[in-house]
């Protein structure tokens, strides 16, 4: 039930730094959870509400978890904790990425959502989601 809760683009440029992916990627993360968690007048099925509910709580469990690892220490971005919350905060945000689309970088020093114009993925898709033109051609 992923809507579309994000653009196209960098979020991060100029910089494959821990320091600046983690606080890019958790702001990110965080104005994702407000547009879930206010999803505006339209009125909402049971089941999209309780899905708003658990992605609010799962995000809400990863920035608050990041921030406790966090600690105030400048040590944070030299240890495992902070390589497996990056890992984990590019995971969420890839489930987040728009139909066609990744998250990660692009160019080597820009994170954020891109088109996937490899060839597999555009086959896949075409296979997955285009019928076959008929022989009779309709």
């Amino acid at each position: 039930m992923v809507d579309n809760f994000t653009r196209i683009g960098s979020i991060s440029s100029g910089t494959m730094q821990p320091e600046d992916l983690i606080r890019a990627f958790m702001d990110a993360l965080d104005d994702i959870r407000e547009e879930i968690a206010s999803p505006g007048p339209t009125t909402q099925s049971a089941d999209e509400t309780e899905w708003r509910k658990g992605e609010v709580s799962r995000i809400d469990n990863v920035l608050g978890r990041i921030e406790q690892n966090m600690g105030g220490l400048i040590s944070y971005y030299e240890t495992k904790d902070c390589m497996d919350d990056l890992n984990d905060l590019t995971e969420l945000l890839e489930g987040f990425a728009p139909p066609m689309c990744y998250f990660g970088t692009h160019e080597a020093v820009n994170g954020g959502w891109w088109e996937d114009s490899s060839d597999d993925f555009n086959d896949d898709f075409v296979e997955e989601h285009i019928p076959e033109a008929s022989p009779s051609g309709r």
